[in-house]
């Protein structure tokens, strides 16, 4: 069952870089005058670039209760 997932997520992902693909030689990000419709359909490269910056610190867990 993992196999079949995994084999439908990656074809999944090769029908998403094929539409990203189509988007981008119809509204080619190097224009400005496609930003809207980009945006408005979420045409941004797929899958998003990996951020630089530092992810927040985990909160601090509470003292210890002391047992007797």
């Amino acid at each position: 069952m993992t196999t079949t997932k995994n084999a439908d997520a990656a074809d999944l992902y090769e029908w998403l870089l094929t539409i990203q693909n189509a988007a981008d030689l119809q509204w080619p990000a190097s224009n400005p005058a496609n930003a809207g419709i980009r945006d408005q359909f979420r045409l941004n490269t797929f899958p998003p670039a990996s951020t630089t910056t530092t992810p927040a610190a985990p909160p601090t867990p509470p003292p210890a209760t002391p047992h007797p």
